[in-house]
């Protein structure tokens, strides 16, 4: 895969321009009830408007460059939840997160607690949801896409395996953009393990540089977005 990766990058299907941060809530935390619990995650996405955040955080918050709609859960549950939500002190983190507190405190079926964490701390991943601002470097949300798909397993392996078969016909020409994407998103709506919330672009934000390296494709990215 990381092979694959490394020629579409030199390739020209690859189109370069203003990258942005992309800021979207995960569920990665592997100890935490809600990561295997697939109706849980669809009730608490189902819940939380993108499009209010945005209009709220405008202009500096911005429509998403992927975006897709989580399945709707048949389940209703009647139940009040604990629910934590972790994000990194880089702007605008807090009021985001602040916001979705705000949504899912209003269903009446979450008490949403905010925990403030420190992205290299090795408690950074205790909360049940953490939202992430991750650099969309070549401007391309296909990049995106894997390291969402890596980070949260997409519920199960066998869902990950399909996304990872799709991505692979993708990067060998087997297939279309327009075919992986339909794909993609989903197996993302199915999985419900993360939502975009928006986009800041370059222009919005100050960043110093840093790179995260990926155990299974070391794709460079830029970081630490402060205030």
């Amino acid at each position: 895969m990381p092979l694959l990766i490394e020629r579409y990058c030199k390739s020209a299907r690859l189109h370069h321009g203003l990258s942005g941060i992309e800021a979207v809530i995960v569920f990665s935390n592997k100890h935490s009830p809600y990561f295997a619990d697939e109706e849980g995650r669809r009730n608490i996405l189902s819940l939380v408007d993108t499009e209010a955040i945005r209009r709220l955080l405008s202009p500096k918050l911005k429509d998403p460059s992927f975006d897709y709609g989580v399945n709707k859960s048949d389940e209703q549950r009647e139940i009040t939840a604990k629910l934590s939500i972790s994000y990194d002190k880089y702007y605008p983190n807090k009021k985001i997160v602040k916001l979705i507190a705000l949504q899912l405190a209003s269903s009446g079926r979450y008490h949403p607690k905010l925990m403030s964490s420190d992205y290299f701390s090795p408690q950074s991943d205790w909360a049940d949801v953490h939202l992430l601002l991750i650099p969309n470097t070549f401007n391309d949300p296909i990049f995106i896409y894997y390291q969402l798909a890596l980070l949260t397993g997409l519920g199960n392996r066998m869902r990950l395996q399909k996304y990872l078969s799709v991505l692979s016909r993708y990067f060998s020409g087997m297939i279309s953009r327009q075919a992986f994407n339909e794909r993609a998103v989903e197996l993302f709506g199915e999985a419900a393990c993360f939502l975009p919330i928006g986009r800041l672009e370059g222009k919005d934000i100050k960043c110093s540089i840093g790179t995260i390296v990926l155990i299974s494709g070391e794709i460079p990215t830029n970081l630490y977005c402060k205030d």
